[in-house]
């Protein structure tokens, strides 16, 4: 059955995909924030070899495979959220004002927390996939399995845990109590 993530054109490329990634996105790091200063070839050299040592770790491979998709549909996302407030008045200095003041600061707190959820989560899946982490006493792997007998639901499980969602609840309220006493009237 087809999804809008289902990755069948991209296990083609599941070798080269991540590789062209890491180096493209190394390459235009080190560019962006200077660390090289006018040097690129250095930089281009670091990031090769960066993409190269991807190539060697599996579980590294298989999770930019597992979070692309999902960092894609993100990004989607995020592009109609912000075509809908511009279809509607908003300009592009009305929104970058709005994420860049400290009264809507949590926004960016929000996108990150979701893209560092989307990397755990792809993550977690990979390295359940090769095996999981943890030995038992007579050297097994110890895997904690989900209601639906695989461990990646396992790991959603516990995001949607009533003691984690009430803790989650408790640190928003408390969050938004602190920003509410911090602010000047």
């Amino acid at each position: 059955m087809a999804t809008p993530l289902d990755t069948g054109l991209l296990s083609n490329f599941g070798v080269i995909f991540p590789f062209l990634l890491v180096f493209c996105l190394m390459y235009a790091v080190f560019i962006k924030t200077d660390i090289f200063g006018d040097n690129k070839g250095l930089a281009a050299i670091i990031s090769f070899a960066l993409g190269i040592m991807t190539l060697f770790f599996p579980i590294i491979r298989e999770s930019i495979n597992v979070m692309a998709p999902w960092f894609v549909l993100f990004i989607f996302a995020i592009s109609f959220i912000l075509l809908g407030f511009m279809m509607f008045g908003a300009s592009e200095s009305d929104i970058l004002s709005v994420l860049r003041t400290k009264e809507h600061g949590y926004l960016n707190t929000w996108i990150a927390g979701l893209g560092l959820l989307i990397v755990f989560g792809s993550l977690t899946s990979v390295v359940s996939d090769f095996g999981g982490v943890g030995e038992t006493a007579d050297g097994g792997v110890e895997v904690n399995i989900g209601d639906d007998g695989t461990q990646e639901s396992a790991f959603w499980d516990t995001f949607v845990h009533p003691d984690v969602l009430g803790m989650v609840l408790i640190l928003l309220i408390g969050a938004f109590t602190v920003s509410r006493l911090a602010s000047k009237p």
